[in-house]
């Protein structure tokens, strides 16, 4: 999709680059790019000759400057010593509470207890390794038990085929 009257090319004759936000000479009513947008460069014929001295002097379609736009008027020094000013406040405040932190009494934090859980098939895997049965049994026979009491806890492999006999 074209967008159509967005730029226009620059009026200057050796240079008719197309630019998005042109430069609109209030001497001669032409539009000109960012490079030619000063009068003095394009050599305006309609500019007085006294205001060939300013390079400011021509004006654009874009929005105006305002209180927003403009540059901060304020020397470099004079930011800093403000900030300063702000910041001792900040840091005396800071001071304080910190003073107050060390005169209470500090509890060393405990750490929380790492959770006993552990992964089934590694509770399995260990269950297996200490299991203790007939070995005349296959592997994929055996059913693995662990028998817990108050005292003890024993753990134990049973063949889970059952025996014809019985």
């Amino acid at each position: 999709m074209e967008l159509p009257d967005l730029g226009n090319q620059c009026a200057f004759e050796d240079c008719k680059q197309f630019d998005f936000l042109p430069f609109t000479c209030k001497y001669c009513q032409k539009q000109f790019c960012t490079i030619h947008g000063n009068i003095v460069v394009h050599n305006c014929p309609c500019a007085p000759q006294g205001d060939n001295k300013s390079p400011a002097e021509f004006s654009t379609n874009s929005v105006p400057i305002t209180y927003y736009t403009r540059p901060s008027r304020d020397s470099p020094e004079r930011i800093h010593e403000e900030a300063k000013k702000k910041l001792s406040v900040e840091q005396v405040q800071a001071l304080e509470q910190l003073k107050q932190i060390d005169r209470v009494e500090q509890i060393p934090a405990k750490r929380p207890k790492q959770s006993s859980h552990i992964s089934p098939k590694i509770e399995l895997m260990r269950l297996k390794a200490k299991a203790s049965g007939n070995v005349s049994i296959d592997m994929q026979d055996r059913l693995y038990l662990c028998v817990k009491s108050p005292s003890k806890s024993i753990a134990l492999f049973v063949n889970k085929v059952r025996d014809q006999r019985f």
